[in-house]
């Protein structure tokens, strides 16, 4: 006896509108969109066969997900998660979450990759990758930041900031656990907060100008606003390393006159996201800090080739407004 064609399938109230509309919404996954096709035919009557040859799916399929439907409705039309694998989380959460402080009934100091996963429900693995993608990793007193020479502490306040030829970097406050003596100045942090914000959502204009003699003009203005920074004995400037800052001759001067150590990232191309992650530390606990690494990432995306953009806390002289350098234009002859 041949088996009987499945009777019509019962659809719920209000959910035939509702499965047409997937089938018609360019914004719909492709998946769901065919799973509601499939619903629609067998509320129509249709045999699984004759749906499996109208869809293009197998009879098996067809019957996994009028089940589906009938055990929990449209919303057993979305993927479960297979199992063995974790939920994945963006990697901004990864980070604002190893910015907090573990808690007290944990016994730790800093977070572990297993600990962490374990609070956000991820796997180890996403938290690893979510650290080198900001080039930090939490570790007692702070975080190691992937940058030669080692760096450990934790980013109080983002003093001086350069995006754009012949490298980018960035002035920082760290509190160092090696040197318990320093003390920043949280005013300051908060001062340099705001500053920078403001900069990064000001409308610069161009100024045509010979970008290597800027870098070094720049440069003298982080020396001389260094004395008016009341932050640690010692600063740190990390650079992508695609330009002349991290040369001996560079990097002396600047230990020397500013006590400013320079450390250059060991991949340039991460240096965005770590400036990112920098900013997050400094403005942890500020409900801007999202929308700062936000500005951040705009105005570095909205440079033109050739463009910088450059700012310093309390710059009086020709850095006292953050500015945007164009190509030096070449000479006519």
């Amino acid at each position: 006896m041949a088996n009987r064609p499945a009777a019509a399938l019962e659809l719920r109230e209000g959910d035939q509108p509702r499965l047409v509309a997937m089938t018609r919404s360019p914004t719909v996954r492709a998946g769901l969109a065919q799973r509601a096709r499939i619903l629609l035919l067998a509320a129509d009557g249709l045999s699984n066969t004759e749906i499996a040859d109208k869809v293009g799916v197998s009879r098996p399929t067809v019957l996994v997900w009028r089940q589906r439907y009938v055990d929990a409705g449209i919303d057993g039309l979305d993927d479960r998660t297979r199992p063995g694998r974790r939920p994945q989380a963006a990697a901004s959460d990864v980070l604002a979450a190893s910015l907090a402080t573990p808690p007290r009934r944990l016994a730790v100091s800093h977070w572990s990759s297993r600990l962490l996963g374990e609070r956000l429900g991820v796997g180890r693995g996403t938290v690893v990758r979510a650290w080198h993608a900001y080039g930090l990793q939490p570790v007692r007193g702070g975080f190691r930041l992937s940058v030669t020479p080692a760096l450990t502490g934790q980013v109080a306040a983002v003093l001086a900031l350069r995006l754009g030829p012949p490298e980018s970097f960035a002035v920082l406050d760290v509190r160092e656990p090696s040197r318990a003596g320093d003390r920043t100045d949280e005013s300051a942090s908060a001062d340099a907060l705001r500053d920078l914000g403001a900069a990064l959502q000001r409308d610069l204009p161009p100024a045509p100008v010979d970008a290597a003699s800027a870098l070094l003009g720049f440069l003298d203005e982080v020396n001389r606003s260094r004395t008016r920074w009341p932050t640690a004995s010692r600063l740190h400037l990390v650079t992508d390393g695609r330009g002349p800052v991290a040369l001996p001759a560079l990097r002396e001067a600047l230990a020397v006159r500013s006590h400013i150590t320079v450390h250059t990232v060991r991949d340039p191309a991460r240096w965005p996201d770590m400036a990112a992650a920098w900013l997050s530390m400094a403005a942890y606990g500020d409900e801007e800090a999202g929308s700062l690494v936000a500005d951040l990432e705009r105005v570095r995306q909205g440079l033109a080739p050739g463009e910088v953009f450059a700012w310093s806390l309390g710059a009086r002289s020709t850095g006292a407004e953050p500015w945007r350098l164009m190509p030096a234009r070449p000479t006519v002859k």
